[in-house]
Parts: C-alpha cells; structure tokens; sequence
C-alpha cells in the first residue's frame, strides 16, 4: 500500500516555487517493472535531499529468486536515480524502458 508523501517545515522552502507535474505512481512501477522482473512490494514518494529532483519515487521489488530490489526513480522526470540489490543482472528484463 502507498505511503502519503510525509512533508515538514524545513521543506517549506524548497516546495515554495513552481513544481513541475509529478509523474503518476502507476508510471514509474510500469518503468520499473520494464527493467526488472518481480513483484512490487512498496512505494512511496518521498523529498529527496541534496541536489537534483525535489521528488523521488522509492519502488521495491521482491525479484523470483527472492532478492529485494531498491529503486530510485526522479518523480519529475522518470529517470533512473539509484538501483541496489543482490544479482542485479539476473533480477533485469529483456526489455528496455521508455
């Protein structure tokens, strides 16, 4: 089940201005499952720190060989921030992603 974004004061400053359309949730596990072949056991969009995207989709995924696969997906944009996990190379489709 999809966690509520959780958003406190100290990110009052950098949600402020404009925010480009944030992808829909559905779209990034549809990116995400076209990479990697398993079950989606979460998600949830969360503000990231640093630099970058304000938004990130964090996905993960129970792989068949039962390996947790954690992804990191810019909210804005749908690029490939970060992917850790065991057997990454196995846990991949054939497919390639939009």
């Amino acid at each position: 089940m999809p966690r509520s974004l959780d958003l406190g004061p100290q990110d009052e400053e950098r949600f402020a201005g404009p925010i480009e359309e944030v992808m829909p949730m559905h779209q990034a596990v549809r990116r995400a499952m076209r990479r990697f072949d398993g079950k989606v056991l979460d998600i949830a969009l969360v503000p990231q720190r640093g630099s970058g995207s304000p938004l990130v989709y964090r996905i993960r995924i129970l792989t068949r060989s039962r390996d947790v696969v954690d992804i990191r997906v810019d909210a804005l944009t749908g690029r490939f921030l970060e992917v850790r996990g065991a057997d990454l190379g196995a846990a991949r489709t054939n497919e390639k992603d939009d």
